[in-house]
């Protein structure tokens, strides 16, 4: 009997319509749990990341009912597991405790200490895709990560900027990854069937990222930077910086000399990511953001 295929342990978790009413579970919406139904999906995005037995180690983010975890085992050095819903890591617990490549972790992977990992293979919850991937971005090694989210989101991330879908979540992954989305995962390949579209992506991780980023307290204050101003994004540049400066009383005439002439009547969303790291770092060297 093999420790790695649950089908021995009597388990089927791409059925999990019948583990769920066996556990008397309700998938619970909030949570944006959408069980994978389809072994080929979690085959093709396994095999997207190219694990390598004897080197990857992968954090899968909501482990569920174990569809990817008990392949993920078979084909990585080590996988972290973390799952919210205490009675699916109690089932996920009981059915793995002797698979020694695998460490299952109880918790909210927002606010929960994340073990180090170079590469990211989940089914994530749709409910918290945002939050989930900027997570990555304050990390001090950002992983590749292979993920299925919500086909809307996926194009905002591959958003180009005055692109209809440029947004904050645009520029923020594009300053630190790669994305390309892999494909599209049709809706009937999970339990409950959601009522979006998915879409299967990959953020493959910038070999240079600009130096000013790679002081952690830097790289916080350029993605508050983006969160203030992209609210605004259909406004020029000035304006968007003024009423997010404003809460350290700058003044207009030092956003004017902070831009470049022609930027000034520019919209928001047509700077690219270079162009605002530039005004990130220009708002820190004039110590625009700590004013008294």
């Amino acid at each position: 009997m093999s420790n790695h295929n649950p089908e021995d342990l009597g388990i089927y978790p791409f059925k999990p319509n019948l583990i769920l009413k066996k556990l008397h579970i309700i998938p619970k919406k909030r949570l944006g749990q959408n069980f994978l139904t389809d072994k080929n999906t979690a085959n093709r995005l396994i095999s997207e990341a190219k694990l390598f037995r004897n080197r990857d180690e992968v954090l899968e983010i909501g482990a569920g009912l174990g569809a990817l975890t008990f392949l993920l085992v078979q084909n990585a050095k080590k996988v972290y597991a973390i799952e919210y819903d205490i009675k699916l890591y109690n089932f996920l617990k009981e059915y793995t405790s002797n698979i020694e490549n695998l460490d299952l972790i109880y918790g909210n992977f927002l606010k929960i200490e994340i073990p180090p990992h170079n590469k990211v293979v989940s089914n994530i919850p749709y409910t918290m895709t945002g939050p989930i991937i900027s997570k990555f971005f304050l990390m001090e090694e950002i992983p590749e990560v292979y993920i299925i989210i919500e086909e809307s989101l996926a194009k905002r991330i591959v958003a180009k900027p005055n692109d209809k879908n440029y947004s904050r979540l645009s520029v923020s992954v594009n300053t630190f990854v790669k994305p390309t989305i892999i494909k599209e995962v049709p809706p009937h390949c999970f339990y409950p069937v959601p009522k979006i579209k998915l879409s299967m992506i990959k953020l493959i991780p910038h070999q240079n990222i600009d130096i000013f980023l790679k002081d952690k307290n830097n790289r916080k204050l350029y993605l508050d930077l983006l969160r203030g101003i992209f609210p605004y994004k259909n406004k020029n540049i000035s304006k968007a910086l003024y009423l997010y400066l404003r809460i350290f009383k700058v003044g207009r005439n030092e956003i004017y000399n902070l831009l470049e002439g022609n930027q000034k009547e520019k919209k928001v969303r047509a700077f690219s990511k270079d162009d605002l790291i530039k005004i990130a770092k220009l708002i820190k060297l004039k110590k625009l953001w700590d004013k008294d």
